[in-house]
This record gives structure tokens, C-alpha cells and sequence, in this order.
């Protein structure tokens, strides 16, 4: 009996023989090995978007569209025609101007497509810088970039005309930017970072939260005193909310974007967590208070029924961030989503534990919650793209934590990167 015990350690000790020796292969062949992952990822990589582009997911091939592609395309004719944009069409000008651009030389939009996976690439080079800033090695780059390039939901946005792959690229790119300015501060890293903050919340209005993430990070590495930190960072998040309330341009921008069906009778009363699906609502208290007509008046329903507003807002962040609560999903469809996020995700959470006091990580930190609290207060949505903003910043912080798990078990790579 205790030489048939022995066996399944004699199986244990051949396998890390062999995971030795192939690291020692590795360590030899490092140049070979990391060029031919990158050649087969970006093989991947264009394997996903020539299939996407013959096939669509919208059931057409070529360029995809929504409905909201037409709102963009339609206020891009207006800049072309020197008409004036509405304050809906205000918070996408980053993105119409683009539009414009190319339907001046062609009404094929091919150009926007392409911009958008040139960007989808520069982000990923961005995500290996910040992934190797945290770590210091290779092997956390190349998982979060992979996570990324290869991942299907993220990569089928790269062909529609819409704000989701430019506006994903260019939070990546500002987060990074950000990041290497607080490692490295110069004014030329100053300015690069201000000028990919403008273009990132000219692209999409989630991009505003940038503006007091930064100031609060400037203000953290301003100060050496805990309390002057911590003072000057509620006095920035203080005066941005201020800001919007009762700045008449953001006020009004909010306002005629819709956030006052967003935030009040037709999403916050009937306590809806992905709109129009009816069966994953929550039962709300009635209050006559939202028959206000400006949308700051919400907050006056949310002070007085703070519980059942935080069950809502709760149930809106993990439904986006989990992707559950979803029953037009088949059973394939989930297991695929599932295998892109909660290994991921466990990953993550490692490489915040292990990682958290590095200023990197914080900044990921608060544009991840960020995005979730501007779904907190808003909804969900039905396929996903909420999530996909922030989901590449989620993938550095898991190829942090898979390669401080690996060099722990695996001591023997400890000196190669």
C-alpha cells in the first residue's frame, strides 16, 4: 500500500521535471517564442475580424450598424452641411467628427473601421505597457493583451459604426497615459494625457469621469499629508458633482440625453435593471416626486428611499458585470461569456490583493468603479458593451495576479521575465 501511495507524488515530481525543463527551453528560446506568440496572436486576431466582417453579427457582412449608428451618421451630414448639433449629438462629437471626415471623401465608411482597429492595437500595445508597470515582467502583458484581442465580445465591436471599440481604445490609452505621467511626470506626458482625456470624453459622455479620477490622482501625489489627500480628493468629487448639477451646459446636456427617463419616471420608478425587459424589474415605492421635470429632482426619490434605490443600483452593476439575470441568452451563448470572465475575474482579484498598493492599480481601480457606478444610476444593457469599456483594464489586473501565482509556484523562472 505505501509504495502504490507513492505513485501520484512520482506523477507530481515528473511533471514539474518537465515543466523545468521547459521553462529552461523557454529561457533559451526567449525571442523565438515571444515573437511566434505575438505572430499567432495577431494571426488570431485578424481571423476574428475577417470573420466578422464576411459574416456580421447583425446577419449582413461588411460594416455593421444599429440604431444608433444612424444617429451618428446623421449628425456627421449635419456638420457637412454646417448645421449645429443638438446636445444629444454634442456628447458623441468626437466620434461624428470622425464620421464627417471620412463621408467627405466617400459615403463608404471604411475609414472609421479602420481608424478603430488601428486603435484597438495601440491599446493593446497600451495594455501591456501598464500590465509590465505593474509587474515588471513579460508574461502579464502578453495575458492581458490576449485577454483582450482574442476575446469575441470585445472584438466584434471593431466593426460596427458605433462609439464602442474607439471609446474602449481610448480609455485603455487614457489610463495609461494617466498612469505613466504619475510614474514619470514631464510636461510632454502632461499634455499627451490631457489631449487622450479630451478625445476620450469627446467620443462618449462616460468618458467625463476621467476628469475627476485625474484631478484626484494629482491631488493624491500633490499632497504628502494623509488628511490634505483625502480632503483634496472629496473636494474634487464634491465640486464635479456640483459641477454637473448646476453648470447650465452639463445640466442640460444630461438632461436632453435622456437622463431624465434614464434617472426618473420610466427607468427609476419602475425600478428597471436592463430596459425594456420587463421580467427583471424591481418593485419600487410609488413617490410623486418624480413627476419633476428636471432630472436633478431624482435625487430627492433616491434620499427617500435609499434601500430600495441601492438594491437597484446593485442589481444593475452585477448584472452587467457578471452577465447573469440574462434569459434571451442560450445556454452556449453564457458559457462562452462565462469562460471569458470569471477566470478572469478570480485572476483579478489576486493581482488587486497582491498588487493594491501600487498607483497603477489604483487608477484601474476607480475608472473600473466609475463605469460601474455610471450603471448603478443608469441600467444595465442587453448585450454587454457597458462591460466591455472596462473589461480590458480587468484583464491587466488578471494577467497581474496569473503571474505573481506563477512565479510563486514556479520560483525557478523568478529571474526571467
Amino acid at each position: 500500500m505505501k509504495s502504490f501511495s507513492f505513485v501520484p507524488f512520482l506523477c507530481i515530481k515528473i511533471m514539474l521535471n518537465k515543466v523545468k525543463q521547459l521553462l529552461a527551453f523557454l529561457r533559451k528560446n526567449k525571442k523565438v517564442f515571444i515573437n511566434g506568440f505575438i505572430i499567432i496572436l495577431f494571426i488570431r486576431f485578424g481571423f476574428m475580424i475577417f470573420n466578422n466582417w464576411n459574416h456580421g453579427n447583425t446577419g449582413l457582412p461588411g460594416i455593421q450598424y444599429l440604431t444608433d449608428s444612424f444617429r451618428y451618421i446623421g449628425a456627421a451630414d449635419k456638420l457637412i452641411n454646417n448645421d449645429s448639433l443638438d446636445y444629444k449629438e454634442i456628447q458623441y462629437s468626437g466620434y461624428i467628427l470622425l464620421i464627417a471626415f471620412f463621408k467627405l471623401f466617400s459615403e463608404s465608411l471604411k475609414g472609421v473601421i479602420i481608424i478603430q482597429l488601428v486603435f484597438a492595437l495601440i491599446s493593446a500595445y497600451a495594455l501591456y505597457q501598464i500590465a509590465y508597470i505593474i509587474t515588471g515582467k513579460l508574461l502579464a502583458g502578453f495575458i492581458a493583451i490576449s485577454l483582450y484581442l482574442i476575446n469575441p465580445f470585445i472584438c466584434s465591436w471593431h466593426t460596427y459604426i458605433m462609439t464602442e471599440s474607439l471609446y474602449t481604445s481610448f480609455l485603455v490609452i487614457s489610463c495609461w497615459s494617466l498612469i505613466r505621467f504619475l510614474e514619470r511626470k514631464s510636461s510632454l506626458n502632461l499634455i499627451f494625457f490631457l489631449c487622450v482625456m479630451f478625445i476620450t470624453l469627446c467620443i462618449r459622455p462616460n468618458g467625463w469621469v476621467l476628469i475627476p479620477i485625474a484631478l484626484s490622482f494629482f491631488m493624491i501625489d500633490f499632497f504628502r499629508n494623509s488628511f490634505l489627500k483625502t480632503l483634496g480628493v472629496i473636494a474634487v468629487i464634491t465640486g464635479f458633482v456640483l459641477c454637473i448639477f448646476f453648470l447650465p451646459f452639463t445640466n442640460r446636456s444630461i438632461q436632453n440625453i435622456g437622463t431624465q427617463k434614464i434617472l426618473m419616471n420610466d427607468v427609476l420608478l419602475n425600478g428597471e435593471v436592463i430596459p425594456d425587459h420587463k421580467e427583471l424589474r424591481v418593485n419600487m415605492p410609488r413617490d410623486s416626486t418624480l413627476m419633476k421635470k428636471n432630472w436633478t429632482h431624482s435625487i430627492y426619490y433616491i434620499a427617500r428611499h435609499p434601500l430600495a434605490y441601492a438594491k437597484l443600483a446593485t442589481l444593475r452593476a452585477v448584472t452587467e458585470l457578471f452577465q447573469i439575470r440574462r434569459p434571451w441568452y442560450s445556454a452556449k451563448y453564457s458559457l462562452r461569456w462565462y469562460f471569458w470572465l470569471f477566470p478572469a475575474y478570480f485572476f483579478a482579484m489576486l493581482g488587486l490583493f497582491f498588487f493594491r498598493r501600487m498607483i497603477s492599480v489604483k487608477v484601474i481601480l476607480a475608472i473600473i468603479l466609475a463605469h460601474l457606478l455610471i450603471i448603478s444610476v443608469t441600467f444595465a444593457d442587453h448585450d454587454a458593451r457597458f462591460l466591455n469599456y472596462f473589461l480590458p483594464l480587468i484583464y491587466v489586473l488578471s494577467g497581474c495576479g496569473f503571474t505573481f501565482l506563477f512565479y510563486k509556484l514556479i520560483p525557478q523562472g523568478k529571474q526571467n521575465s
